[in-house]
């Protein structure tokens, strides 16, 4: 089959949504929403295994009234990386050349322990009922039904009342040693009246595209030294025929349960959390070095980067760090976004100041207009995971994913937003 017969097999069949398949060129036009094959994605990274945000995104430092037994850190505080109000603890330090393009929300509360699965699910939908669809979902049906809908590993992916077509990334990776099987498939019915069977003719442009695709995640696999599982995003991503993508990226490292850590947290939580940003970093990377639509994948992708819950401030009897629901931390970057700010903080209080005898880490009240950090409750609230799902929402430009239309619009989330 040659390339004019393959995109006109493909025009019948409705599936030309994407850029020319034998060599992925960037023939759009540079302004978004000018040509019809520039896209935008979303990719929901979850970071589940209860990560320690205070040694990520929401970096603490002693003060005159806390010590190690309120506050267990292990590093100095001019480990911190700085730049404008954006500050990494060491754990994501992978981050920092990216400092301009993140958007940190800290202080968001998760309401009640109920449990890892059920907290992650809670922040990649807004909904503590689990009702709703993730995010991926819903982007992925309001702006396009593409052949492998939202691309997903082993993370729960919710649905609520929704139906929308999902593709297992390690579906896709694990043809990358098929493609003479599929050269024969398409050399066989090319030669075979069957050819003109209309099944015939869908598998064939299917397997087709799926060649190409796997051959794109190939080459970029090798040029960016990119995993499997970013290089197959990215080049579904390129040919269209992907919108947005859900990962489980504390279990890709391999570091969901030590990441966990109720006991000998020292050393072990930081290294596996570096490990996880890195991951982040990486995908940055690959997405920063694609052309697309006349600037880069990473221009057209919104990012969002969450976890259950943060953990306890102090060490527990066995040396470990245990769960807290009370304060939590949201990274964003991409399109969309509005990088180099963090909003919202949290607080510890020391173990002498606390009814409970042990030190309590909460997020902190926001105007939520300014976005100042006040201690008074008037005009002032808490972050909500929901309330990052609709400041989301409102970035991606969705008109279905408008959500929990009743809640008071935290103005200060607003600022997130391009």
């Amino acid at each position: 089959m040659n390339r004019r017969q393959f995109m006109k097999l493909t025009s019948a069949l409705g599936l030309v949504q994407f850029y020319p398949l034998a060599s992925f060129s960037q023939t759009a036009k540079p302004t978004m929403g000018a040509d019809k094959d520039i896209k935008k994605f979303f990719v929901l990274l979850q970071g589940s295994g209860g990560m320690d945000v205070t040694l990520g995104l929401d970096p603490k430092s002693h003060t005159k009234s806390t010590d190690q037994k309120d506050i267990f850190i292990e590093y100095r505080p001019e480990d911190i990386f700085a730049k404008g109000n954006i500050k990494l603890g060491p754990a994501a330090m992978p981050l920092k050349s990216y400092a301009d393009d993140l958007a940190i929300i800290n202080g968001v509360v998760m309401r009640s322990d109920v449990g890892h699965q059920s907290l992650i699910n809670y922040m990649s939908t807004g909904d503590g009922a689990n009702n709703l669809a993730s995010l991926p979902v819903e982007f992925n049906i309001q702006f396009n039904k593409t052949i492998f809908g939202v691309l997903a590993d082993t993370s729960e992916l919710l649905m609520g009342q929704r139906t929308s077509k999902t593709t297992q990334v390690s579906d896709l990776i694990s043809q990358n040693g098929q493609n003479a099987e599929v050269n024969d498939f398409l050399n066989l019915h090319l030669q075979s009246s069957r050819y003109e069977n209309k099944v015939q003719k869908d598998l064939l442009a299917f397997a087709e595209i799926k060649k190409a695709i796997i051959e794109k995640a190939m080459q970029l696999q090798n040029q960016y030294e990119a995993t499997e599982t970013q290089s197959v995003i990215a080049a579904c991503f390129l040919a269209g025929q992907a919108l947005s993508a859900q990962l489980d990226i504390g279990s890709e490292q391999g570091n969901n349960e030590n990441l966990d850590t109720h006991n000998s947290h020292e050393g072990v939580h930081l290294t596996n959390q570096t490990n996880v940003w890195q991951t982040v970093s990486d995908f940055f990377k690959l997405f920063k070095s694609l052309p697309y639509g006349g600037s880069t994948l990473f221009d057209h992708t919104t990012f969002m980067v969450v976890s259950e819950f943060s953990r306890t401030p102090f060490l527990n009897a066995d040396l470990g760090k245990d769960h807290n629901v009370f304060t939590n931390s949201v990274l964003l970057s991409g399109y969309g976004i509005k990088g180099g700010q963090t909003i919202g903080a949290s607080h510890v209080i020391p173990r002498g100041q606390s009814p409970l005898g042990y030190a309590q880490h909460f997020g902190s009240p926001v105007d939520y207009k300014t976005g100042q950090v006040v201690m008074s409750n008037q005009g002032t609230g808490l972050i909500f995971p929901e309330n990052v799902i609709k400041s989301v929402a409102k970035a991606i430009g969705g008109t279905t994913l408008n959500l929990y239309p009743e809640l008071s619009d935290i103005k200060t989330l607003n600022q997130l937003v391009k």
